[in-house]
């Protein structure tokens, strides 16, 4: 779940190794400027980001094992340079129609900014899955925890590991996503960010051969609060974010044409609604969606 699906470009090479071992080392490049003079001359640094990285992998009879390394090498801000470090061990196996994935994702590394202290980071997540397949379909369930930051330190940053822009197993708050104007707290939970965890289910049935039904519930909550997060009475925000239902329909139309219809509805949590109380004097309700896709793919 943390890997992205980003565009950018790669160079692989798989490395000669025995079976059932797999190595491979890459190069990423995901941003490259050095042709703005402005920037360079201004910031005497390239603008890029680069992202030099390696795999190994271990196959065995019921499923993977490996571990994966990437250094990132950031230089996108002018004035500012960004350097970390990321360790994601991963398992997958299978016994039969029951599943388990596990992953690790490790973050740690340092920005050196002019004329400011430099920062510290260090950031982890984990995610692990269990689920069981049927005749025509399958049950699970997810459990997700991304460390948090309490914000009493500007020098050091303890929630620098994400859930990924590619992790939304619920499709209103973590997919599309709910805003609330002049809101200073975070909506931890939602894509692609830190200090929450959370609890989801799915079941998934094909109906018929090209007709899946989808339902899944989750819930979620946060990990450190920081001193601004206090009522008016004095008492701490409460961590409950909410919790949200999902159901939904997939009819393949045909072979490379897919039709999807799916209904989301989100509850908040007193964190939401002590944030939107105290910071923007509002009384927050449930929120819901109804959305249709249709995808082609070649």
């Amino acid at each position: 779940p943390m890997d992205s699906e980003q565009p950018f470009d790669r160079i692989l090479w798989y490395l000669p190794v025995p079976q059932p071992f797999l190595a491979v080392i890459g190069y990423n490049k995901f941003f490259e400027l050095d042709s703005d003079p402005a920037f360079n001359v201004t910031n005497e640094q390239e603008q890029d980001y680069d992202v030099p990285q390696a795999l190994l992998l271990y196959r065995f009879s019921t499923g993977t094992a490996n571990v994966a390394y990437a250094y990132y090498r950031n230089r996108m801000t002018a004035g500012s340079k960004q350097d970390w470090h990321r360790i994601i061990p991963a398992l997958s196996i299978k016994f039969g129609p029951v599943f388990f994935n596990a992953e690790v994702d490790y973050r740690t590394g340092k920005t050196k900014t002019t004329g400011a202290a430099d920062v510290d980071h260090t950031g982890l997540g984990v995610y692990l899955d269990v689920g069981y397949k049927y005749g025509p379909g399958e049950i699970g369930a997810l459990y997700a925890w991304f460390k948090g930051d309490d914000g009493s330190d500007a020098t050091s940053d303890e929630d620098f590991t994400t859930s990924g822009v590619d992790y939304y197993p619920l499709v209103l708050f973590q997919d599309e996503g709910v805003a609330i104007p002049g809101l200073v707290s975070p909506l931890y939970g939602s894509n692609n960010t830190a200090n929450f965890w959370q609890l989801a289910f799915w079941w998934d049935h094909s109906l018929t051969e090209d007709l899946l039904l989808h339902a899944a519930y989750g819930y979620f909550a946060v990990n450190e609060l920081n001193a601004a997060q206090v009522k008016a009475d004095g008492s701490e925000y409460d961590k409950s974010i909410g919790s949200e239902i999902d159901i939904g329909l997939r009819y393949n139309i045909m072979q490379n044409l897919t039709y999807t219809a799916i209904f989301g509805y989100f509850i908040p949590g007193d964190y939401i609604k002590d944030a939107a109380e105290t910071e923007v004097g509002r009384d927050v309700g449930n929120a819901y969606m109804f959305r249709h896709e249709l995808k082609i793919t070649f």
